[in-house]
């Protein structure tokens, strides 16, 4: 968490498919600035952007939580990703 800036409002440590996103920037160390993290199966979330997230897909459920976040929030959002992950879900295959 040293090395997340402190107006994070999403930090992913267990994501995938960020491999080749070509968007990605090294923020410091292995923290990086992302734009769509998938599986967000172990994340720090930022109390302050919690009421956004909220109003924002309570208005219609049209996909999986994690694909809706990446097209209705994260681009009003600062999103950060720990690269490699540090956290995989048991027993599934998750792209890097």
């Amino acid at each position: 968490m040293k090395d997340v800036p402190p107006d994070f409002d999403f930090f992913f440590i267990g994501s995938c498919c960020l491999k080749d996103d070509k968007s990605k920037q090294r923020v410091k160390g292995d923290v990086w600035k992302v734009s769509h993290p998938n599986c967000n199966h172990a994340c720090v979330i930022a109390k302050k952007c919690l009421p956004f997230v909220i109003e924002t897909l309570s208005k219609r459920c049209w996909a999986p939580f994690d694909i809706q976040l990446i097209f209705e929030c994260f681009p009003h959002l600062k999103v950060y990703a720990l690269l490699p992950r540090a956290v995989s879900q048991f027993e599934t295959f998750l792209h890097p």
